[in-house]
C-alpha cells in the first residue's frame, strides 16, 4: 500500500524485517546494560510482598499466581524507568541504522504506489515526456506550424468590415490570390448578402454639374 501517513510507514518497516533485528538487537544489549539486573531485582521485591500480603496466592495456581504478580507490578512505573535508562536508545549508531533502513523503504517505494494523487503524477509524467522530445542531433524539437489554439480561425473573418463594404471596398477574402495552386474555386468566398460589389463612381453624371459658364474666360 502507498505509505502516505506514519502508521503505513511502521508496517512496511516492520514488514521488512528490520524491525525484528532491531528489537533483537535491543533486547540483547539491555540485557547487558546495569538497569536490566536493577529492574529483575525490584519485580522480585514486589512479588515477595504481594505473596507475603496474599498468603491464598501459596495455594493457587501457577497461572492465577503470574497474573496478580503482572497486576502488581503495572501499578508500579518500573518498567518505563528501566527502559529510559537504556543506553542504545541515545547511541549515535544505532539512531543512524535506524533512519537509515527508514530511508531505503522510501526510496524503494514504486511509483505507482507513491501518496501524490493521480492527477498529479499523470501531469508530471507527460510533462516529462514533452520535455524529452529532441530530434536525431539531440536537439529539442521547435514546433514550426502555428499554435493548435489558433489553427483553427478563419483568417477571411477578419476581413469582412461592414464599414469597409459601405464605401464599396471589396471583401478582401474575394480579391486575395490563392496561396496555393491545390485551392479550388470552392475556397473564393462569395459577397454577404445585400453587400455592395461595385465600386464608388467618383464622376458625377449629371452633366450639368459639368458646365461652364460661357461668359468665364
Amino acid at each position: 500500500m502507498p505509505i502516505d501517513n506514519p502508521t503505513a510507514l511502521v508496517e512496511e518497516f516492520k514488514k521488512s524485517g528490520e524491525f525484528d533485528r532491531l528489537r533483537r538487537e535491543v533486547l540483547t544489549r539491555f540485557q547487558q546494560d546495569g538497569s536490566y539486573s536493577a529492574l529483575k531485582s525490584r519485580v522480585e521485591e514486589i512479588g515477595r510482598q504481594r505473596l507475603a500480603t496474599d498468603q491464598t496466592l501459596q495455594y493457587s495456581s501457577q497461572e492465577t499466581v503470574h497474573k496478580e504478580l503482572a497486576q502488581e507490578v503495572e501499578r508500579y512505573p518500573i518498567v518505563e524507568r528501566a527502559v529510559a535508562d537504556v543506553r542504545i536508545f541515545s547511541d549515535a549508531s544505532f539512531l543512524s541504522s535506524i533512519q537509515t533502513s527508514i530511508q531505503k523503504i522510501l526510496n524503494d517505494e514504486p511509483r505507482s504506489q507513491s501518496s501524490l494523487p493521480k492527477e498529479i503524477i499523470d501531469e508530471t509524467s507527460s510533462k516529462e515526456s514533452s520535455m524529452k522530445a529532441v530530434d536525431d542531433s539531440g536537439h529539442a524539437k521547435l514546433q514550426t506550424g502555428p499554435s493548435p489554439e489558433f489553427s483553427s480561425i478563419d483568417t477571411n473573418i477578419l476581413y469582412k468590415d461592414p464599414s469597409l463594404q459601405e464605401y464599396g471596398v471589396e471583401d478582401k477574402a474575394e480579391t486575395t490570390e490563392p496561396r496555393s495552386s491545390n485551392v479550388g474555386p470552392q475556397s473564393v468566398r462569395e459577397p454577404l448578402p445585400g453587400a455592395s460589389t461595385s465600386k464608388p463612381n467618383l464622376v458625377s453624371d449629371d452633366s450639368n454639374a459639368m458646365d461652364i459658364d460661357p461668359a468665364v474666360d
